[in-house]
C-alpha cells in the first residue's frame, strides 16, 4: 500500500507539471487548465493519505514488537562479574549451606528463561539452584505480585541480603528481600511474576 501511495502521488505530479497535461487535453477537448490542476490535488492527496495511513500502521507495528519482552542473554562480561561477585560469597562457609529454588509464574517464555539465567548464575558461582514453573490462581480480591523478590527464613535474611545485592547487576532497581517465617533454614526462594524487558547487555527492567 505504502507503493500505490507513492505511484498516486507520482502521477499527480506528471500532471501538475504538465508532462501528461497536453495529451489529456488532447483526449479530452472538454477539460480545462483547472479541471486538471483538481485532478492533480486529488491524486496528490489520495497518495499521500495512502503513504501516511501504511507508515502510521507500520510504526504501530515496529512499537508493539519493541514493547514485547523478547528474550536476550546477558552480556558474557556482565555474567562473569556476577558470578565473580558470588563465587566471593560461596569461599565463605556460612553460604555454603545455601539452596536457591527458583519459582516462576507460568505464562511468560522470556520469564522462563530469565529465570533458566539466573540458576546459571548461581549454580556456576557455586549455590545449587533449580527452576520450578508454578500457576498463580489470582485472589479475589486480587494481591499484587512483586516482579521478583527472594524470601529467606527471618534467621537468613543478611546472608539473602548478600546475594540478591550480588545480583543487581541483572535487575534494573534490585531484588528486594521479604522474609517468610515458615521457610526452611538454608533454602532461599526467588520469586518471578514480572514481565521482564530486556536491554541490549541482558539486565532486565519489569514493565
Amino acid at each position: 500500500m505504502f507503493w500505490v501511495g507513492l505511484v498516486v502521488a507520482f502521477l499527480a505530479g506528471l500532471v501538475g507539471i504538465g508532462l501528461s497535461r497536453n495529451s489529456v487535453m488532447a483526449r479530452l477537448s472538454n477539460a480545462r487548465d483547472l479541471h486538471l490542476d483538481w485532478v492533480a490535488l486529488v491524486l496528490l492527496g489520495i497518495g499521500l493519505a495512502i503513504s501516511g495511513y501504511e507508515y502510521l500502521q507500520s510504526e504501530a507495528t515496529l512499537q508493539a514488537l519493541e514493547s514485547r519482552p523478547f528474550y536476550r542473554p546477558l552480556d558474557p562480561e556482565l555474567r562473569e562479574s556476577l558470578v565473580g561477585q558470588l563465587r566471593g560469597l560461596t569461599t565463605q562457609s556460612r553460604y555454603r549451606r545455601f539452596t536457591i529454588r527458583i519459582s516462576v509464574n507460568a505464562g511468560s517464555a522470556p520469564r522462563l528463561e530469565f529465570a533458566q539465567q539466573i540458576a546459571s548464575i548461581l549454580r556456576d558461582a557455586g549455590f545449587p539452584s533449580s527452576v520450578s514453573v508454578m500457576m498463580i490462581i489470582p485472589s479475589n480480591p486480587p494481591t499484587p505480585l512483586r516482579n521478583i523478590s527472594i524470601a529467606p527464613n527471618p534467621n537468613d535474611i543478611e546472608p539473602a541480603r548478600a546475594i540478591a545485592e550480588s545480583l543487581r547487576g541483572l535487575v534494573h532497581g534490585g531484588i528486594p528481600v521479604i522474609s517468610e517465617p515458615e521457610r526452611p533454614r538454608g533454602v532461599l526462594r526467588i520469586s518471578l511474576n514480572g514481565d521482564p524487558l530486556f536491554s541490549p547487555e541482558g539486565r532486565v527492567r519489569f514493565r
